[in-house]
């Protein structure tokens, strides 16, 4: 039936507000933030500068000849190696109106701080990531199948004979295998960081992989952990380390990095509110945040940085 002309319609009159806004927010896209959980953690304290500095002797040899009767040996000498890497500061702000502020939703507010924070994480995140991905310890897969470069056994197993052979520690204890049906035991372990889109290749290239969901054990599972394969913990990111299409997948053993802060004046958070921030009418406030970093590899012979190309 046609609708009769003295019916009123939003045609005619049509609503002063349409629309029914959603004021929780939707998710963003973030990937996870993995690099830096594995590095030592280090702190400069107040006035004590912007500089860290360490020192390791070399590895002492064995002295096999035995002593002589009447004399004694000749001395032997120490030597060292000392590193350095000096804290950078590192932040962000925004300046909402108070205009915004009055006339807008009061979730605004909560949502600028999150915003900011997942700001802080992929900065750190990142940097750290472009530290060890310059490991002077490393090769590119030239084992793969039906392309040299594609991900492989060989070529993993390369790398950790390296990192065993230079004395690294790996960083994961080992699981022991469950009563649960398909779990499986996973040995002590290095941890490789790679590409989401190396995905697929990590599970099918790569022999005897197995799924996270086939450990033992969900205990101590790493954020981004995909699976396992003989001695080498997998974590996926996004925020992996890709150039030219070239994947550089660090693989880690303990003490091959270290995080360097200064928390006397790290705050994730600094807000000021309208009557702080400066304007001679409180015309707006301030968000924002510091950290001041650095990323430093401390054993080039604990870090292997294996590249690849994707298959798909």
């Amino acid at each position: 039936m046609a609708t009769p002309k003295t019916t009123i319609t939003t045609s005619r009159i049509d609503h002063p507000i349409g629309v029914y806004f959603m004021k929780a927010f939707l998710r963003r896209a973030m990937p996870r933030m993995v690099h830096e959980q594995f590095g030592k953690q280090y702190a400069i304290p107040a006035h004590e500068g912007d500089t860290a500095k360490w020192r390791r002797y070399t590895s002492p040899t064995a002295q096999t000849t035995p002593l002589s009767k009447t004399s004694d040996p000749t001395p032997v000498l120490m030597a060292k190696t000392d590193l350095s890497c000096t804290v950078r500061n590192y932040g962000a702000w925004i300046r909402p109106t108070t205009w915004l502020d009055m006339t807008g939703l009061t979730s605004d507010k909560r949502e600028r701080t999150v915003w900011l924070a997942d700001q802080h994480a992929i900065t750190i995140d990142t940097l750290c990531r472009a530290v060890i991905a310059g490991s002077a310890t490393g090769a590119t897969c030239s084992n793969g199948t039906p392309t040299a470069t594609y991900l492989n056994k060989t070529d993993v197993d390369t790398a950790v004979r390296s990192l065993v052979g230079n004395m690294a520690m790996m960083l994961t204890s080992p699981i022991k295998a469950g009563t649960g049906q398909g779990t499986s035991p996973i040995r002590d372990a290095f941890i490789a960081i790679a590409h989401t889109d190396l995905m697929h290749d990590i599970e099918t290239k790569i022999s005897g992989f197995k799924s996270v969901v086939n450990y033992a054990s969900f205990t101590n599972i790493y954020n981004g952990e995909w699976g396992n394969t003989g001695n080498v913990r997998w974590l996926l990111t996004t925020n992996a380390y890709v150039a030219s299409s070239t994947y550089t997948i660090p693989i880690i053993g303990q003490e091959a990095y270290g995080n360097v802060k200064l928390p006397a004046i790290e705050d994730l958070l600094i807000f000021k509110p309208a009557s702080q921030a400066g304007s001679a009418l409180n015309l707006w406030s301030t968000y924002g945040w510091t950290s001041p970093y650095a990323a430093k590899i401390l054993n080039d012979n604990w870090l292997y940085g294996l590249s690849c190309t994707a298959s798909s």
